[in-house]
């Protein structure tokens, strides 16, 4: 289940449907609180709405799960955008 909210959740944000997008990422989260994914993407979301303080907060969880997730992951913190 983790896989099709994820999924989904970044097709609804490539459409321009954020509030779905956020539904479907926040579920992901809670299947699998652990994986860095979605809290990434979460932080793309907050951050176009302008909430930078959730943008923020999810992409501390991102950069502190990612620290666990392994060398395979090194190439997503490559691509990191700074937060204003």
């Amino acid at each position: 289940m983790f896989e099709a909210h994820l999924g989904l959740g970044e097709i609804l944000r490539r459409k321009g449907n954020d509030e779905g997008a956020l539904k479907e990422l926040l579920l992901a989260c809670q299947l699998e609180p652990e994986n860095p994914r979605p809290h990434y993407l979460l932080s793309q979301i907050y951050r176009g709405l302008d909430r930078k303080d959730l943008a923020r907060d999810e992409m501390l969880t991102f950069q502190r799960l990612q620290g666990r997730a392994g060398p395979d992951t090194t190439q997503n913190r490559r691509e990191l955008v700074p937060l204003e």
